[in-house]
C-alpha cells in the first residue's frame, strides 16, 4: 500500500539568483531564462508529489474488510456481530426464541441502519439486549463508566488483550475520575458513591449531593473528567433541595479501578464506639481478589492479620504490590464487625476465604457457603484453604457480624452475601441485591465497543440467584437525593449491635 507523505517544499539552490544580482546587463536575459526553467521544474515536481499523495489517499480510503471501520460507521454490522455472539455463546439460548425478542430485533435493525456513530447505535442495541432480561449482557462504549471497569475486572476475552494494549498505558485500564460515582434521577445527577480515601472524599463530596455542573457544563460521568487527570475540576453542587449552589474543587486522577477499589476498602476500615461496644466497619467495592478484604480486616485487628498466599489474585497484576496492611486502627478486640457489600463490580467468589477469616472455619458445614454450580459443572466455591494460618487479634465473628447489601451488590458480592446468610454470620441489612448472578465474558466488538455477555448460568445451593438476588433480614432504604451523606443502613446495623448482649 502506498504511504501518503506530507508535501515537501523543494529547496533549490538559487545560485543563479545571486549571480544575477551581480551580473552585467547583457547576462540577465539568460539568467531570467534559467530561473524560469527552475521555477517550472519546481511546479512540476510539486504537482507530481500531489498526484502521488492523492493516489495514496485514495488507496487508503478504499472500502475493505479491514479499513471501512476506520472511515465510516456501520451500525448494521455491529448489530449482526452482537446477534452472532448471542447465538454462539449466550447462556440462555431459549430467550433468543421469544417472540418479543424476535420482533424487537427487526425493529432495532431498521433503526440501527440509520445511525452514523457508535454513540447513536449502542443505546438502540442495549434496548434489544434488555429484552432478554438477563444480567451481564450489554454493549458498552468508551464513554461508559463500565467500559474500563469491566476491562480491568476481567481483562481477557476475544480481542480484549489487544484492545487494552492499544487504549491504555502500561496495559492498565483506567478511568479519569475524582473517586465518585453518579446516578441520574428525575433528570438530575446525584452522587451515589464516594471511594474512601479518594480526592472526592477529601474535597467533601457526599452521597446525595446534586451535581449542577462540572466546569460550567452539564455532568457526563466520563466526558466531564476526560483529559483532566492531574488537574482540578470545579463541581457546582446543591447539598439540600433548597440550598444555594456551592463550588467544590476536586483533583482528578487517572485511576485503575481494581487498585482504587482495593485502596478504598483499606481506607474504609474504622471503628464505631457505641454504648460501650466497639464495632468495626469495612467496605468492599469489588471482589476481583481477596486481598482488599484481608487488608481491611488486618487494619481492624489489633493482633495483625497476615494475608495468606492467594494464587488467584496473581492475575490481578501481582496484587501484593498494591495492597499493604496499614497499622491497625484499634488496639482493643472488637465486639462486632459490619461488612459493607454495597460495591461497584463483582469478580470472583471468595466466600470461603472470608468465612474462614471471620469464623476460623466451620466444622458444621462443608463446603462453607454452600455449593456453587456453573452451567452443569459443579465446583466448590473457594476450595483452597490458606497454607498460612492468619494471626488472630479478635475472637470468631460468627453471630457478631452485620452485612450491608443493596442493588449495588452484584455478581460475586451476591454469592458472598448468600454465603454469609447461609452460615448465619449475622443479619443482612439494606435492600435486595441486584439479582445479577451469571458468569460473564467481555468481547471486543466493531468500533472498539465492548460486548458484555452472560456465558454461564450460576446456582447457589441448587437455586439460581439471577433475577432473584439475596434478600435482607432487616430491610432499610437509603434515599439518595440530598441525603447529605446520611446512611440509615449503617445506622440500622449499629442499632442491631445495641440489642446484643
Amino acid at each position: 500500500m502506498l504511504k501518503s507523505h506530507p508535501q515537501r517544499l523543494l529547496i533549490i539552490p538559487f545560485r543563479a539568483d545571486r549571480n544575477a544580482m551581480n551580473s552585467t546587463p547583457h547576462q540577465q536575459p539568460c539568467t531570467r531564462r534559467r530561473l524560469s526553467l527552475l521555477v517550472a521544474v519546481s511546479i512540476c515536481s510539486l504537482a507530481c508529489l500531489n498526484a502521488v499523495s492523492t493516489r495514496a489517499q485514495d488507496a487508503r480510503v478504499t472500502p475493505s474488510a479491514t479499513t471501512a471501520d476506520a472511515i465510516t460507521f456501520d451500525g448494521e454490522r455491529l448489530l449482526s456481530f452482537v446477534l452472532e455472539q448471542l447465538k454462539a455463546r449466550f447462556a440462555y439460548p431459549e430467550r433468543l426464541e421469544q417472540p418479543a425478542f424476535i420482533a424487537a430485533t427487526g425493529d432495532i435493525r431498521k433503526a440501527v441502519a440509520t445511525t452514523t456513530s457508535l454513540a447513536e447505535a449502542a443505546p438502540l442495541i442495549n434496548t434489544l439486549l434488555a429484552e432478554l432480561k438477563i444480567s451481564h449482557t450489554a454493549l458498552y462504549t468508551p464513554d461508559d463508566v463500565e467500559y474500563p471497569i469491566l476491562l480491568d475486572a476481567i481483562g481477557s476475552g476475544e480481542g480484549v488483550p489487544e484492545l487494552i494494549q492499544q487504549k491504555y498505558w502500561a496495559n492498565l485500564p483506567s478511568l479519569e475520575n475524582p473517586g465518585a460515582f453518579f446516578v441520574q434521577l428525575d433528570g438530575k445527577w446525584f452522587v451515589d458513591g464516594v471511594l474512601e480515601g479518594s480526592p472526592a472524599e477529601s474535597a467533601g463530596l457526599k452521597v446525595g449531593d446534586e451535581i449542577v455542573d462540572v466546569d460550567g457544563a452539564p455532568l457526563h460521568p466520563v466526558l466531564s473528567f476526560r483529559g483532566k487527570a492531574g488537574r482540578i475540576a470545579t463541581l457546582h453542587i446543591r447539598r439540600t433541595r433548597d440550598s444555594a449552589v456551592e463550588a467544590v474543587d476536586v483533583p482528578i486522577k487517572s485511576m485503575v479501578p481494581s487498585i482504587a477499589f482495593a485502596n478504598a476498602a483499606s481506607s474504609s476500615a474504622k471503628v464505631f464506639n457505641r454504648n460501650g461496644k466497639r464495632i468495626g466497619y469495612m467496605h468492599l467495592w469489588s471482589s476481583k481478589t481477596s486481598a482488599p478484604f484481608y487488608t481491611a480486616l488486618a487494619n481492624l485487628s489489633p493482633g495483625g492479620l497476615s494475608i495468606p498466599n492467594d494464587p488467584r489474585r496473581e492475575a490481578g497484576r501481582n496484587a501484593t504490590t498494591f495492597y499493604r496492611p496499614q497499622r491497625a486502627v484499634t488496639d482493643v478486640p472488637l465486639d462486632g464487625i459490619i461488612i459493607d457489600l454495597r460495591g461497584k463490580v463483582g469478580g470472583s467468589n471468595f466466600a470461603r476465604d472470608y468465612l474462614e477469616a471471620l469464623n476460623i472455619g466451620s466444622p458444621e458445614s462443608e463446603p462453607l457457603g454452600g455449593r456453587i454450580e456453573f452451567q452443569g459443572r459443579s465446583q466448590n466455591a473457594n476450595q483452597r484453604r490458606s497454607n498460612e494460618e492468619p494471626k488472630r487479634g479478635n475472637p470468631p465473628f460468627k453471630g457478631r457480624t452485620a452485612i450491608l447489601i443493596d442493588h449495588h451488590s452484584r455478581s460475586a458480592l451476591e454469592l458472598e452475601a448468600y454465603s454469609f446468610k447461609r452460615e448465619k454470620m449475622g443479619p443482612l441489612i439494606g435492600t435486595p441485591t441486584a439479582g445479577a448472578v451469571t458468569g460473564g465474558s467481555v468481547i471486543r466488538a466493531p468500533g472498539d465497543a465492548l460486548l458484555y455477555l452472560a456465558v454461564s448460568q450460576v446456582k447457589a445451593g441448587g437455586k439460581p440467584l439471577e433475577g432473584v438476588g439475596v434478600h435482607p433480614d432487616i430491610r432499610v432504604e437509603r434515599p439518595i437525593p440530598y441525603a447529605n451523606g446520611a446512611d440509615p443502613v449503617v445506622d440500622a446495623a449499629l442499632a442491631h449491635f445495641d440489642t446484643m448482649q
